[in-house]
């Protein structure tokens, strides 16, 4: 938990009774690859903090599709926030991504804490503030790019993601079928490649 901890230290200053009062709360779980934490038949009732590895929220559509909306890595928050936050009806499924090691919160410990302290507010407040901005450069990285543009931006928008991720899972955050998204990334990499032995060729007339 020493991770974790200092985490929180580093999110907002605030004094060590209210970090130890935070992190209290939060229990201790070690995920298998493709392990299940919350289902879509549930209510997301849980907050998950990631000390190591990957965890990710996605759905499935009308058309069976996959479709991710979040992958959190180290020392980012996971939830479902809309259901987390109402105790609502949940449609996502979270699971880990690889092995990882996770803490978690319930609902009820969660809300009891922050809402007892000012200081103790600011941390949920920063921690939202995180969350949507994530929300809010997905969606504009999805709508503003066409799907070969997203895969060739996606370590410039999402740093290490591509090279941690399967491609099933990186095709359903691009919102896109596994087919489509591997026949795009070969072509930009056999383009790549043919703009690289150019560039070669030049540089030897040139010498």
């Amino acid at each position: 938990m020493t991770n974790f901890i200092e985490h929180i230290r580093t999110v907002k200053k605030i004094n060590e009774t209210d970090v130890n009062k935070f992190v209290s709360i939060f229990s201790y779980q070690k995920l298998k690859k493709n392990e299940i934490l919350i289902n879509s038949t549930q209510i997301c009732d849980k907050v998950f903090y990631v000390e190591k590895g990957a965890l990710r929220a996605y759905y499935i559509d009308e058309n069976g599709i996959e479709k991710t909306r979040l992958i959190s890595l180290e020392n980012q928050f996971c939830s479902n926030w809309a259901s987390f936050h109402n105790l609502s009806q949940n449609c996502e499924i979270i699971e880990s991504l690889e092995e990882s090691i996770v803490y978690y919160a319930t609902y009820y410990d969660f809300y009891s804490v922050v809402n007892s302290s000012f200081e103790l507010h600011k941390i949920y407040s920063l921690i939202l503030e995180k969350f949507h901005t994530y929300q809010i450069k997905r969606f504009e990285f999805i709508s503003n790019h066409c799907l070969q543009k997203r895969i060739e931006k996606i370590d410039i928008f999402f740093p290490k993601l591509k090279s941690r991720i399967t491609n099933k899972v990186l095709a359903s955050f691009l919102h896109t079928t596994p087919e489509h998204c591997s026949y795009l990334k070969k072509r930009i990499s056999k383009l790549t490649s043919i703009l690289f032995i150019s560039q070669q060729e030049l540089l030897e007339l040139i010498s």
